[in-house]
């Protein structure tokens, strides 16, 4: 879903441009429900996805989907297309014009056209009228959240581990989950038996909940860089092995790394940090302090430009 956010906030800023957006059909129901009617969506599948781009003549082209293959690049650029890549590991980034990788902080390979780290992530615009948390000696309220589709349905694990906790601590629990996720209709009917928790799905403004809480429990994704931005240390479970290579998560940097999930386990280990978090005041102020350092807001002009 990060993906699909990250090219909403560009096409506003492409705005006198006309933007068009293209998915496969694997992903179009999200990136439909997402875009609703504000831009064109083309779908089509994922074979032909190339040569229906081409098929558009664009003036330039964003890809957004990971890592890009070689042979789409080279095929599109031949049409005298510049090619623009983000978060992208792919043999096709080393054909691009430009790649932009802020989720990875140490370049993974050498080249010149490629911006590296954290310095280069761009907030969404909701972001803009938002406050970041001042540091609160008493925490009353936790954001659980894991990106777009949480494969793991660590929503309904995560909440069951520290539901008795939060009970005994009095931690209002906020629960966000994606326009992917495909255990919302069971976990809202479990949740209607439990009072201290609130399930919001498919939210376009996560921001306005950011707002309400002191700590969060989340995925290795993009959503770890806006909890940075909004001065909230956070617990970070990684969901399969491209997010453990994302190491902006770490305590120097105000959050609580547990690594990749592990069944059963992981849910103990999120308990137990989430336990200290809370009661440990200088423990939590001093990764509260680290973030208040960290700085985004002028990261997407120099991408735009």
């Amino acid at each position: 879903l990060g993906h699909i956010y990250r090219a909403l906030t560009l096409a506003l800023e492409l705005r006198n441009h006309e933007v068009l957006f293209v998915t496969d059909t694997e992903n179009q129901s999200t990136v439909k429900a997402t875009l609703k009617k504000n831009y064109w969506l083309g779908v089509v599948d994922n074979e032909r996805l190339t040569d229906f781009i081409i098929g558009l003549r664009p003036d330039m082209v964003i890809c957004d989907i990971l890592d890009t293959d070689e042979k789409d690049i080279k095929k599109i650029k031949s049409l005298g297309s510049p090619v623009v890549s983000f978060e992208d590991l792919g043999s096709g980034a080393m054909h691009t014009d430009l790649t932009v990788n802020e989720i990875y902080d140490t370049p993974q390979f050498e080249s010149n056209h490629v911006l590296w780290g954290s310095k280069y992530f761009f907030l969404r615009d909701e972001f803009r009228s938002v406050r970041p948390q001042r540091f609160r000696h008493k925490v009353d309220s936790v954001m659980l959240t894991f990106g777009g589709t949480d494969q793991h349905d660590l929503a309904r694990k995560v909440f069951f581990a520290i539901k008795t906790l939060c009970e005994e601590l009095d931690v209002f629990v906020h629960i966000v989950t994606g326009p992917g996720y495909r255990g919302y209709k069971d976990l809202k009917r479990m949740l209607n038996a439990y009072r201290g928790v609130s399930l919001t799905h498919d939210s376009e403004v996560i921001s306005s909940i950011m707002e309400q809480v002191q700590l969060a429990v989340t995925s290795n994704g993009r959503t770890v860089y806006e909890l940075a931005h909004m001065n909230i240390p956070a617990i970070v479970i990684a969901q399969h092995e491209r997010e453990l290579t994302h190491s902006y998560a770490s305590e120097s940097k105000g959050f609580v790394p547990l690594g990749i999930y592990q069944p059963n386990s992981t849910e103990r280990l999120v308990s137990t940090a989430l336990q200290r978090l809370i009661n440990d005041v200088p423990y939590r102020r001093g990764l509260f302090d680290q973030m208040t350092e960290l700085e985004f807001n002028e990261n997407k002009m120099k991408v735009v430009n």
